[in-house]
């Protein structure tokens, strides 16, 4: 269950991805194509973008600060099991992984091929890998999250 939840959350994350760089696209080109500014205020608002830009190319995140780069299906399986343990889950190991073993998004659990499907939405009760859900096209997501039922705003 641990592991169904962790890529739930990154599909969903990767949707909320998708959707930020979309809106910081088209904020970005209405702000440095302002006809109603004049150059130099366009110019300037391009090196106050490209300052914001370089802040968050910089930032990191609090589990990377010190030690090893976890990946972020790493980070994702830890926040799982952090939930699991406050919850009292039966199913959480002893040592906080799930129970669910390994420590990758990888694994045989769900409908395999799931997302090879020519074009097709498979039904509600499909389970996707990981790697399935990066696969596929923002569409199809947008469509399976319809029909789940799930917000995508």
């Amino acid at each position: 269950m641990h592991k169904e939840l962790a890529t739930f959350l990154e599909g969903a994350w990767r949707m909320s991805v998708v959707d930020v760089e979309s809106t910081v696209r088209h904020v970005c080109r209405k702000v440095l194509s302002d006809t109603e500014v004049t150059v130099a205020q366009r110019k300037a608002r391009a090196e106050g973008l490209k300052a914001l830009g370089n802040i968050f190319l910089n930032a990191v995140s609090p589990e990377n600060a010190n030690g090893p780069k976890k990946t972020f299906r790493q980070q994702l399986d830890a926040f799982v099991a952090t939930l699991a343990a406050q919850a009292g889950d039966a199913d959480s190991g002893a040592d906080g992984t799930g129970g669910e073993g390994g420590e990758g998004g990888e694994g045989g659990e769900g409908g395999g091929g799931a997302a090879g499907a020519a074009g097709a939405v498979p039904s509600d009760d499909t389970k996707f890998t990981a790697e399935e859900l990066h696969a596929m096209p923002v569409k199809r997501l947008r469509e399976l999250m319809r029909q789940r039922g799930l917000p995508m705003e």
